[in-house]
């Protein structure tokens, strides 16, 4: 009978993961949860989850241990799975390339792991780094409100050359067709 190889299988997840046990100790990671968050198997093994990625301290808004401590709590307590929607969760920026922290946004989704006796032994963290669909929804937005300020800037136009006390209008075209006349053009 072949015998799988499910350690190997995990860490060469495309899927961005990490293992948890119920004191929020790391005991494994995805390649690709190492590579997202910028660290090492090495460094993150047998570290507090909270340890490793702690809250932006320049962020005072900064939620995401609470966030994800709780919905841990909730694995724990519930032995069922718990997910979270779009939460910003700043990772620590390697020494190497400088400290400080990344902007990140992430969704989440924690799963148990039972053990014989049905008690949560581990808990999967099933990880989506959102962070480029939030960068491109706040663009599209900053285009979108770019766009309103243009149309309406160029009604407010429209009104003024409407109500021009000097004739005006619009042609289109080699044939010069009016397209946009004031009440002085349609009297003359």
């Amino acid at each position: 009978m072949e015998r799988y190889d499910f350690k190997a299988f995990f860490e060469q997840s495309s899927d961005l993961m990490a293992v948890v046990d119920t004191a929020f100790n790391i005991i494994a990671a995805s390649n690709a949860y190492l590579n997202n968050t910028a660290t090492t198997r090495e460094n993150i093994t047998g570290q507090n989850l909270f340890s490793v990625f702690p809250d932006n301290p320049a962020d005072i808004t900064a939620n995401g241990v609470n966030s994800i401590f709780s919905s841990l709590q909730w694995v724990m307590h519930n032995k069922t799975t718990d997910s979270i929607g779009v939460i910003k969760y700043d990772i620590p920026k390697p020494a190497s390339q400088g400290g400080g922290f990344i902007v990140k946004y992430w969704s989440l989704i924690h799963s148990p792991v039972f053990n014989e006796l049905n008690e949560v032994k581990y808990i999967v963290q099933h990880v989506v780094d959102v962070t480029q669909r939030k960068a491109l929804a706040a663009e599209l937005a900053i285009k979108k409100n770019a766009l309103k300020h243009l149309v309406e800037s160029e009604k407010r136009y429209n009104m003024m050359l409407m109500k021009s006390q000097f004739a005006f209008a619009v042609l289109k075209g080699k044939d010069k067709i009016i397209v946009l006349a004031n009440d002085r053009v349609k009297k003359i």
